[in-house]
């Protein structure tokens, strides 16, 4: 019986809507595929088969009545029926002949857009772009793809912000032989206004990856690997494709806006891209892709955004970047995914605002990151997930707040975390996990008055350092120390190396 309804269960799974549609375009792509000639035959012999059935079953059928069924009438039952299928042989023809005429026209009209992509005057490579973005529209799938591929590569052509209004194209390097001091003859040509023609690609592009496009881009790959963009305007797009690819890329101008984009596919990757343009912001921005790649990116400029960003995603990961812009704000910023990672991220800017941001993800980590600007806030900071780690952080800038800051999960570690800048405040903060300042260097003014320790353990053992020592509640009064605060003897004695 088990077997019985196991069967049953597949066989409904098999007969949902999404299942029915796959079957149906494997079924169409491989009747497409078929050659004209074997696909006509094949509907031929069909029609024999179906002939010859309908002939046993209508005889069958027919005399059953009150009268015999006169052979005539069979054989003209008959041929209607195979001139229907006869009409089907011939709506295949027509359909293939038209998907032909259709693949001709698209391979014209992607030809010839590209050789515009490829003209020496802005003008016509301006129009090859629209006419690109045009092909683009008239097709799907497949094809479609190829024109977004043929923008997304002229974007990742060799490109110089110096140049960028006649951009360099050709170099001709010429050497004598025979000649001690060969002479070198250069010929530069230079690609006019490329400048114009690359951003007239990027506006196309945002403008069919919004809500409101007619046509949408947005379930399709772009790859913008090592591209130049110089003010960029992604603001609003919607990405959700499976890969969106910025990998190496470098962002410069005034601004670069990924504010209120929408990233749903797979994956994104900016692993390695630089943000060097005076304004970067993806404030409002949602990541809910599987993977959300930030590893080893370089935030520079004045103001970089994530304020109110939401990253949902499994893995979200700034390992390694380097935030050095004057201000790095991820204040009321969402991250919700399993893994959230700034594992040796360094925060070198002015200031880096964490305010009333929420990490409730099964692991977080800061582990070995280093906040050294001038002011570093983390007040009202969320940390929900089952195990949030600073472990050997470094916070070594003028100023670091943790104020009114709730550590509310399983585990908590701030294991040899270096306490070194000129002040640290963890006033108002809760502890409700298990938490470890093991080993922790303590070297520079750092107060934990008033703070909740809960009731699990918290230990301060073995400090590196212990000079100039924390502020606690229990300072004039040893007696007050949470029992659940270790070391019993207070205070901890400073761990000897050797």
């Amino acid at each position: 019986m088990g077997k019985l309804q196991e069967a049953q269960k597949r066989f409904t799974e098999s007969m949902t809507l999404p299942n029915l549609k796959r079957r149906y375009r494997s079924a169409k792509k491989w009747a497409v595929r078929q050659p004209l000639l074997p696909a006509v035959l094949l509907g031929l012999a069909a029609a024999v088969l179906v002939a010859i059935a309908a002939t046993l079953v209508l005889s069958w059928i027919l005399d059953i009545g009150t009268r015999k069924v006169q052979p005539t009438e069979l054989t003209t039952t008959v041929l209607t029926i195979v001139a229907g299928v006869g009409g089907v042989v011939f709506l295949v023809v027509a359909y293939r002949k038209q998907r032909d005429l259709e693949s001709g026209r698209f391979v014209e009209h992607f030809g010839a857009a590209a050789q515009q992509l490829g003209h020496p005057d802005p003008a016509v490579r301006m129009a090859g772009v629209y006419a690109m973005a045009g092909v683009a529209d008239q097709v799907h799938g497949l094809k479609r793809q190829q024109c977004i591929d043929v923008l997304c590569g002229y974007l990742r052509l060799p490109y110089s912000a110096d140049t960028g209004a006649n951009h360099q194209h050709q170099l001709v390097v010429r050497r004598l032989s025979g000649d001690l001091r060969p002479e070198i003859e250069e010929h530069h040509s230079y690609r006019q206004n490329d400048r114009v023609v690359r951003q007239t690609i990027v506006s196309v592009i945002t403008a069919h990856l919004q809500q409101t496009a007619d046509i949408s881009w947005s379930p399709y790959n772009f790859d913008f690997r090592k591209a130049v963009f110089e003010d960029a305007y992604f603001q609003g797009a919607w990405f959700t494709g499976e890969e969106t690819l910025f990998n190496g890329t470098h962002f410069i101008g005034e601004e670069t806006l990924f504010n209120g984009a929408h990233f749903t596919g797979t994956g994104v990757w900016f692993n390695g891209a630089r943000f060097t343009s005076n304004y970067t912001r993806f404030d409002g921005a949602h990541f809910t892709s599987n993977y959300t790649l930030f590893s080893e990116v370089h935030f520079a400029g004045n103001h970089t955004l994530f304020s109110e960003a939401h990253f949902a995603g499994d893995y979200t990961h700034f390992d390694g970047a380097h935030f050095a812009a004057t201000d790095t704000l991820f204040s009321k910023a969402d991250f919700t995914g399993t893994d959230t990672r700034f594992v040796g991220a360094q925060f070198t800017g002015k200031t880096t605002h964490f305010i009333e941001t929420s990490f409730t993800g099964q692991n977080i980590s800061f582990a070995e990151a280093q906040f050294a600007g001038k002011y570093t806030m983390l007040t009202g900071a969320q940390f929900t997930g089952e195990k949030t780690h600073f472990r050997r952080a470094h916070f070594v800038g003028e100023k670091t707040y943790f104020w009114g800051a709730h550590f509310t999960g399983e585990y908590i570690s701030f294991g040899e975390a270096q306490f070194t800048g000129e002040y640290i405040s963890f006033s108002e903060a809760q502890f409700t996990g298990e938490t470890s300042f093991i080993g922790a260097h303590f070297t520079g003014p750092t107060s934990f008055s008033p703070v909740d320790f809960g009731a699990k353990l918290v230990s301060f053992v073995d400090p590196k350092m212990w000079d100039p020592p924390p502020k606690f509640d229990w300072d004039d009064d040893p007696t007050s120390k949470p029992t659940n605060v270790e070391p019993a003897d207070w205070p901890p004695v400073v761990k000897d190396d050797e």
